[in-house]
């Protein structure tokens, strides 16, 4: 079980404000990050801003893993979907109702995309459509 120390109000508060530091970005924070965007915001929004600040994260080195569009918009898909089909409290309901994306989100990813999709360099850099079913 994992306890949320911040609130998801606080943590959209320093996302805004770009209070976080290299030690505080990890896969718990991409997810967390995802979360609190698309339940403030309408999923065109929420997604423009979740890639403006994972591109912001890597100009400023704040990241060490390589911006991934394809990657980026699958994972907020499929963290969508999830949000929709279920009544969460708070991250950390979600968190623990979908251990799968905390333990293997690349796992999550490949039941819609094949390794020649996801791999291709169009999907790093624009959005590539999942070729094995679609997320929903």
């Amino acid at each position: 079980m994992y306890e949320c120390s911040v609130s998801d109000a606080d943590f959209l508060i320093q996302l805004e404000q770009r209070s976080f530091g290299k030690d505080d970005i990890d896969h718990l924070w991409h997810l967390r990050v995802a979360w609190v965007y698309l339940k403030a915001h309408p999923w065109p929004i929420a997604l423009q801003k979740v890639v403006d600040l994972l591109r912001t994260e890597r100009n400023f080195g704040l990241g060490d893993i390589p911006y991934h569009h394809t990657l980026t918009i699958a994972s907020l898909r499929i963290i969508n979907v999830r949000i929709s089909k279920a009544d969460y409290d708070d991250f950390c309901d979600f968190l623990n109702d979908n251990q799968d994306l905390v333990d293997n989100m690349r796992g999550a990813i490949k039941r819609y995309y094949s390794e020649k999709a996801i791999t291709s360099e169009a999907a790093q850099t624009s959005y590539v459509a999942p070729d094995l079913r679609p997320i929903e």
